[in-house]
């Protein structure tokens, strides 16, 4: 093992599976994070909570009902407003039509908010040729702004 290896690489976690009574059944990765389904208005979403091995906690819980109470609000929202300043695809296509190609939508919810936003809807765009994930960061029902990865 190098230096850089034995001094700067992340433990692994032994990767488990627990049947939460809230989440349900939940795997977690060697990297800290417990994968689920949520399901919300005859759809099931996958679920990505931060902090495996730990148990989810208060914050996750709450943003979880949040979700799903406000889930028809949040996606309405959404629509209308997450691209309303820019067309990231450079398709030419309005808000709502760039948010309708959106797919394989991940609610991911951290442990608690020591970021600028509560939680995040990963997913890929149809319109979008280089198959980028985006990162639309959430503040309680509203986008606080997206970002693409890859």
């Amino acid at each position: 093992m190098s230096f850089f290896e034995k001094f700067f690489s992340e433990p692994e976690i032994e990767p488990q599976r627990i049947e939460d009574e809230v989440f349900g059944t939940l795997q977690s990765d060697q990297y800290g994070y417990w994968h689920g389904r949520l399901p919300i208005d005859k759809r099931t979403y996958r679920l990505i909570l931060d902090g495996a091995p730990e148990v989810p906690n208060g914050y996750q819980l709450r943003h979880r009902e949040m979700i799903i109470e406000n889930w028809p609000t949040i996606v309405a929202y959404l629509r209308h407003n997450l691209f309303a300043d820019t067309d990231p695809t450079n398709s030419g296509k309005t808000p709502a039509e760039v948010f309708a190609a959106l797919h394989k939508l991940v609610i991911r919810i951290p442990q608690d908010s020591g970021f600028e936003f509560d939680w995040v809807i990963e997913a890929r765009n149809k319109l979008d040729e280089g198959d980028h994930v985006f990162e639309i960061h959430m503040f309680g029902t509203e986008s606080k702004g997206y970002s693409m990865q890859g």
